[in-house]
């Protein structure tokens, strides 16, 4: 219970007292000034209770925050990290299989190179020589 609320419900039964001591005396000042007592009480009752309620609800919703935390985690852990590893090993797989692929083309290239040397030596000639004509023809522009 916060301290608003304690003191406000004192005052406001202190107040609603005052108000009926000055009822039964007939004393109008004592009355009005219990009634002013009383319905300050009960607004600093209110704003004691307004304090707890919005303690109540941050702490609520910090709980909320918790939990979606823990689930997003949890998530993170059953899904992502899977899918991502799976993504991974996939990209690994690609990567051999391009390397071996690779590794293949040179060795045919090096044979094909020591059948018909001449003939590798004058495909190279042509393919730089092409080559080195585009390169030119774009520096050009």
């Amino acid at each position: 219970m916060d301290k608003d609320q304690v003191e406000g419900t004192a005052k406001g039964v202190v107040g609603n007292v005052q108000s009926k001591i000055g009822d039964v005396t007939g004393d109008a000042k004592t009355k009005v000034e219990g009634t002013v007592r009383k319905v300050a009480g009960d607004a600093q009752k209110g704003l004691g209770d307004a304090k707890e309620a919005v303690a109540d609800a941050a702490e609520d919703v910090s709980g909320q925050i918790a939990g979606l935390r823990a689930q997003v985690e949890e998530l993170m852990s059953a899904r992502v990290k899977p899918a991502v590893s799976k993504a991974a090993d996939t990209v690994n797989a690609y990567a051999h299989q391009a390397g071996d692929a690779i590794a293949e083309g040179a060795g045919q290239a090096k044979e094909v190179v020591k059948g018909h040397p001449l003939s590798s030596l004058l495909g190279v000639a042509v393919l730089g020589f092409l080559i080195g004509r585009v390169a030119g023809s774009l520096n050009d522009r």
